[in-house]
């Protein structure tokens, strides 16, 4: 059988930032708890450089942090996505044998 649902996660990791509202790609580990709380449903996206890209939606399902004496404030967290990831791929050349992807 195939099954009808797929659930995935995926595990990230950063750095404490102030969160700038001109950049809605970076958020503090402030915004990701609010996020987390209130069960919002957010967009993900993996990219290598600009070559593959996988985009897709899922929860923020783990948050945590972690403050050793002297040094950044570090957290890491888990999404839990669901349905199937879409990827992309940048194309950039191509001649009569060969085709390149970036």
């Amino acid at each position: 059988s195939k099954p009808t649902n797929q659930e995935y996660s995926i595990s990230f990791e950063g750095l404490q930032i102030i969160t700038d509202e001109t950049t809605p790609t970076r958020y503090s580990l402030d915004t990701l708890k609010v996020l987390k709380r209130a069960r919002t449903k957010i967009e993900w996206k993996i990219a290598t450089g600009s070559v593959f890209t996988d985009t897709g939606f899922g929860y923020i399902t783990e948050l945590s942090e972690s403050a050793p004496v002297g040094e950044l404030l570090s957290f890491s967290g888990t999404i839990t996505g669901f349905g199937e990831p879409t990827e992309t791929t940048t194309f950039i050349y191509e001649d009569s044998d060969t085709l390149i992807y970036e």
